[in-house]
């Protein structure tokens, strides 16, 4: 058994989880939810506290961190959208730890889906990530591809607007709340228009999936996030605007999976790149 300790940084909660990286699986973890408001150094300075909290009984010497931000191929954060760290020594802060990496969160949760999930056999694959944000990386043969400057995540960006009208936050922004988790609760409960904001949105994540798939023709697609693991509304409304605007006839009858690790895929992925050994772009 294998100790590392995995910190997922995101937009709408911080997971600091010890997990055994031999199998995948988590050992114990502590969270908290993620104030946006806060500047980058406090946000820091939590996560620091949760790693401590969490490892104070054990001898674990690796920290890998996984970002909702741009991470070039030298481990340096090169975005601010949700969380400013760019300025900031993550090593320093995390002194205890004679091992430190960060790398993008939906590349993390790629590598864990690659190495213990629905990607363990396959030859390519596409992760989706959709919560807060909309973010993807490809996978061949088990390496994540991360491009020239770390920013091969981006599908919720450019003309398709997915990000900006897909997201859990734009869904929220519309509905005049903070949470996608309410009008989630909402569209349950029988309001049409929150049900519509799904499905409209949905169509957006929609487009940009079937782009990705039209471009890259991968043999799998793989979605996690809250709004596809959690909202089966939103879910159905992305495959079907996805099938409708894949190019190809064969293409069109990709796989579209859930991620067999459910929300702990990015923390998962985390603790596996702490380790030296753990190669994510090396191809």
């Amino acid at each position: 058994m294998t100790l590392a300790l995995g910190i997922d940084v995101g937009a709408s909660k911080i997971l600091a989880a010890i997990v055994d990286v031999s199998t995948g699986t988590i050992k114990a973890r502590s969270a908290i939810k993620t104030d946006l408001n806060l500047t980058g150094d406090v946000i820091l300075d939590q996560c620091v506290e949760l790693a401590k909290n969490l490892v104070a009984e054990t001898s674990i010497a690796s920290v890998g961190i996984s970002l909702c931000e741009i991470i070039d191929s030298n481990g340096v954060i090169r975005s601010n959208q949700s969380i400013d760290w760019r300025a900031l020594d993550i090593a320093s802060a995390f002194k205890n730890f004679h091992s430190v990496k960060v790398e993008s969160d939906v590349r993390a949760a790629a590598l864990a889906e690659a190495t213990y999930g629905a990607g363990i056999t396959s030859e390519s694959f596409l992760y989706v990530n959709i919560g807060s944000g909309i973010s993807s990386a490809f996978v061949i043969r088990g390496k994540v591809w991360g491009g020239e400057n770390g920013a091969a995540i981006l599908l919720g960006a450019g003309p398709i607007h997915a990000e900006s009208k897909g997201s859990g936050l734009a869904i929220a922004r519309q509905f005049g709340v903070s949470n996608s988790r309410v009008v989630a609760k909402a569209a349950l409960e029988g309001d049409v228009n929150a049900s519509n904001l799904f499905v409209s949105a949905a169509k957006f994540a929609g487009d940009a999936i079937a782009f990705a798939v039209n471009l890259l023709d991968p043999q799998f697609v793989v979605l996690g996030g809250g709004l596809v693991l959690n909202v089966p509304i939103y879910r159905q409304a992305l495959e079907d605007q996805m099938r409708v605007s894949i190019w190809s006839e064969d293409a069109r009858n990709v796989k579209l999976l859930n991620t067999q690790l459910s929300a702990d895929s990015a923390v998962i992925g985390a603790a596996l790149i702490s380790l030296d050994r753990v190669k994510v772009r090396a191809f």
